[in-house]
């Protein structure tokens, strides 16, 4: 079907979105989730927020889902502000799932707990997931990689890794992408960082090359100096993780 030819009210009220920067309002937690289901009840809220993970934390709040959490969401952080978000998304219950690099802004502990919610909430439901954070689609059942406008590969996660192009490449760059140093300058171990701050490794077909860490943050860095960044520029290819 011609998307021209799509109900756009439908449409909408099919999918939920959650964005790399979520918009929350100058209002309490409550009213923020009901901006996503206004006839959301106290039980509803409860529940997205559990399938969030962000019940606990709520719960911790000087007046709970009553609590006013300022302009954006200035008194939460940026993992709690994304769950809050997750949650108002999943108020409506959409039938398709949409994630905008919903992880790329958070620091890696705060993603490894959002990108749990997001686990919860993509089941039941299709999700497209739009990612750069390549970790974040391994388990994806179909992986469309988008270079110039047009679709360069396709397939899992294993499939593309043994296909050893584009896709392989980008993913064994971020294998080298931990950039930690400690105060003297000195190289992190990679042995002695915690789980959740390492970079997930995977196994790749002898003949397939590997971009060294040093090049890739010299692209990285031109990049950025020419008035964008590694994830944004033209000649970065966008990633869909599909889960049916």
């Amino acid at each position: 079907m011609e998307v021209s030819k799509l109900n756009i009210e439908h449409l909408r009220h099919i999918v939920g979105i959650v964005q790399q920067e979520p918009i929350l309002f100058n209002d309490t937690i409550a009213e923020n989730l009901r901006m996503g289901f206004p006839d959301c009840t106290r039980e509803r809220m409860v529940e997205v927020c559990k399938m969030a993970n962000a019940h606990d934390f709520v719960q911790t709040l000087p007046k709970g889902y009553d609590t006013l959490i300022g302009d954006g969401g200035v008194q939460l952080s940026g993992g709690q502000k994304q769950r809050i978000a997750i949650a108002r998304t999943l108020a409506r219950d959409p039938k398709v799932l949409l994630l905008d690099e919903a992880t790329s802004a958070l620091d890696a502990q705060s993603e490894s707990i959002v990108q749990s919610a997001l686990d919860n909430a993509a089941k039941g439901r299709s999700t497209i997931v739009i990612a750069h954070r390549l970790s974040t689609i391994r388990n994806a059942d179909k992986i469309v990689v988008f270079e110039k406008g047009e679709i360069a590969e396709q397939g899992t996660h294993h499939e593309l890794v043994a296909l050893g192009g584009r896709y392989a490449d980008l993913v064994k760059a971020q294998q080298f992408l931990v950039e930690e140093e400690d105060e003297g300058g000195e190289e992190i171990d990679l042995e002695t960082l915690s789980p959740e701050k390492r970079i997930p490794t995977y196994d790749f077909p002898p003949d397939t090359s590997i971009l060294p860490a040093k090049q890739y943050d010299d692209i990285s860095r031109k990049s950025s100096s020419a008035g964008g960044s590694s994830s944004t520029t033209s000649n970065s290819p966008f990633i869909y993780g599909c889960i049916w």
